[in-house]
């Protein structure tokens, strides 16, 4: 079997900011867990770490906005949440890793929940 080139075969290498999920308050938290549901109604498109944290997407493939910052807002969802996302949107990131071990950043809001 011949060998291929890494360099020959096509790569998609999806960008993520990484953070704690102090970051987000127990609100948050609460909905993003049922965000993760396929049936909710949650304009923001996230996935659970099996307890840890979430993914949440935050640009799609065309670097377009995934959500709306006033339909995440009238979903109840926090000024710091999307503050995350508009920071992830600022690095051009498709995705936000929220874990609960992830770096904390001192500039950011941090909630004790």
């Amino acid at each position: 079997m011949p060998k291929t080139s890494l360099k020959a075969l096509p790569h998609e290498i999806a960008k993520t900011l990484v953070l704690s999920t102090a970051h987000i308050t127990r609100q948050d938290n609460d909905k993003l867990q049922c965000g993760c549901n396929p049936d909710s109604p949650s304009p923001v498109v996230a996935y659970e770490k099996h307890g840890y944290g979430f993914w949440v997407h935050v640009l799609g493939a065309n670097g377009q906005d995934c959500h709306t910052d006033a339909d995440i807002k009238a979903a109840g969802y926090s000024n710091a949440f999307l503050g995350l996302l508009a920071l992830g949107r600022r690095l051009k990131c498709e995705w936000l890793m929220l874990d609960r071990d992830g770096p904390v950043r001192e500039d950011l809001p941090q909630f004790d929940w």
